[in-house]
């Protein structure tokens, strides 16, 4: 006899597919949640079913049918909810949710009034097999593919490093614009923080360009000192960002000052490609996974259910239940303001050590502002924000710049005055703003501090890939010659297709 496993399955699907969809850009353990939560609620659904109905087979089909509308209402209503008939919208709630619970009446009367034979059960299993094999098999497939590197990353000769091995700080600001694109685009005049950062023996490039346009091709380049194309990826058909991943954990930087018995200091970001979970010293935020209510994997999830009723609605919810589903908004405020908090902390430390802390800020969500450290102030900040505004999006990311310049100076000063050793500091943004294009697209934040100060004036016109060059070739004597300075600009969609962005500096 088959018995029917179905529900089970078909309440694993959406977990399993939402993983193998944003394998690259999630931890697989942010999957473990929600997929204990849908067996348990397929395992419930189902007993309950079959007391009502006193017949497995009934009970399951009943079971899957009603997961299959839970699961998939949220989807359905993101695909309509800007269509139209004749003028009318009917992608709304009001007309959807009618239709899904008359769907699902009838379909459940239809099962009730005949028994499902064994060879439906046995049907339903077999495709609920393989609509979760799918999924788990690509994610299987880029586990075995990011479990061993394709290429040689780039391998730096010593050099002649000094006696005192400086501490060595990569500050890589998410999204951080340059000068004259924040006070034309966003009304902020930068002048006092670049000042104060020259006060403190930072070189700041007027016309500093990003190398690119993402910051996973910004970090795989910079790391290893070399463009893309250089580095083996120059497939501009491609699609594949495995190769990214190891440029960017296994980089010759980091490489280079391991080998030189430096320790290595990195923090948790939310986004699995900038982590480097195998540091020495691997920092993140304190506390269990049921602190936060929500991750932003589990809110993807809630999306695409028929729990996207209440998400809508925030203002039905009870204020407790409302705050949960800013859960994944709430860990990324918490894991920005830990890195700036550590990173205050650092200098203390002993060394010598590489610290690299990407900070997912100025880039959005807009959940920082100067004014928004209580929690009342902060609340008001995300139910204000309308992401679809512009205006919203010029006061979130001014905020932000506003805010991380506050947090910054002192922070950077303890680094600078505090280290037992004078250390090295790089401070730059990956790439301009999302809504930025051309230019101002690869417009950065690009501030260099060394040891000894700046001996030969640098471009003003710099790019990563020559700051990192010039601080190896400046503190520790590696022959590096610089390279052009050049920008590419290429859509998510595909990464290795870039599109040469000339320099377009309106000065600083």
């Amino acid at each position: 006899m088959t018995r029917p496993f179905h529900p089970l399955l078909l309440a694993l699907y959406p977990t399993a597919a939402l993983l193998a969809v944003n394998i690259e850009q999630t931890d697989a353990m942010a999957a473990l949640r929600p997929a204990a939560l849908s067996l348990a609620l397929a395992l419930v659904l189902t007993a309950l079913l079959c007391l009502a109905v006193r017949d497995l087979d009934r009970a399951a089909a009943l079971a899957s049918l009603g997961l299959i509308v839970f699961f998939s209402y949220g989807h359905v209503y993101e695909v309509l909810k800007n269509a139209a008939v004749a003028g009318e919208p009917i992608g709304r709630h009001r007309y959807l949710a009618p239709f899904f619970a008359a769907l699902t009446a009838f379909l459940g009367w239809r099962i009730l009034r005949r028994r499902p034979p064994a060879t439906s059960t046995r049907l339903l299993n077999i495709v609920s097999l393989v609509l979760v094999a799918l999924p788990l098999a690509q994610a299987a497939i880029y586990a075995l593919e990011t479990g061993q590197s394709p290429r040689a990353t780039p391998r730096l000769e010593s050099g002649n490093p000094p006696d005192r091995l400086p501490d060595v700080y990569y500050i890589l600001l998410d999204a951080y614009t340059r000068q004259d694109v924040l006070r034309s685009g966003f009304g902020v005049d930068n002048a006092m923080f670049l000042s104060a950062l020259e006060r403190l023996d930072f070189d700041v490039a007027a016309c500093a360009q990003s190398n690119y346009a993402q910051t996973e091709l910004t970090l795989a380049s910079a790391l290893n000192l070399d463009y893309l194309d250089r580095l083996g990826l120059s497939d501009s058909a491609s699609r594949d960002r495995t190769a990214l991943l190891f440029l960017i954990r296994e980089s010759a930087l980091r490489r280079f000052f391991e080998g030189l018995g430096y320790r290595i200091v990195a923090f948790q970001t939310g986004y699995a490609w900038s982590e480097w979970q195998d540091a020495d010293v691997y920092l993140r935020p304190e506390g269990g996974a049921f602190d936060v209510p929500l991750t932003a994997f589990e809110s993807l999830m809630i999306d695409g259910t028929a729990l996207r009723l209440l998400t809508d609605a925030p203002a039905a919810l009870p204020a407790a239940l409302g705050g949960a589903f800013d859960g994944p908004v709430e860990l990324h405020r918490r894991r920005v303001l830990y890195t700036l908090d550590k990173l205050e902390r650092l200098p203390d430390e002993p060394g010598p050590k590489l610290v690299f802390a990407h900070i997912v800020a100025p880039h959005r969500p807009y959940v920082l502002a100067p004014d928004a450290e209580s929690e009342l102030a902060r609340r008001s900040l995300l139910a204000d924000f309308d992401p679809a505004r512009l205006d919203g999006t010029v006061v979130g990311y001014r905020n932000q710049v506003l805010y991380l310049n506050d947090r910054l100076l002192p922070i950077l000063e303890g680094i600078v005055r505090r280290s037992s050793t004078p250390p090295v500091v790089i401070l730059q943004g990956d790439h301009g703003p999302d809504e930025a294009t051309g230019g101002e697209r690869m417009a950065i934040l690009d501030a260099l501090h060394l040891p000894r100060g700046i001996g030969a004036p640098l471009a003003e016109a710099r790019t990563p890939i020559n700051d990192f060059r010039f601080m190896l070739r400046e503190v520790f004597d590696v022959e590096l010659d610089p390279v052009e300075d050049r920008s590419f600009f290429s859509e998510y969609e595909a990464p290795f297709d870039f599109v040469e962005v000339p320099q377009a500096c309106r000065g600083a």
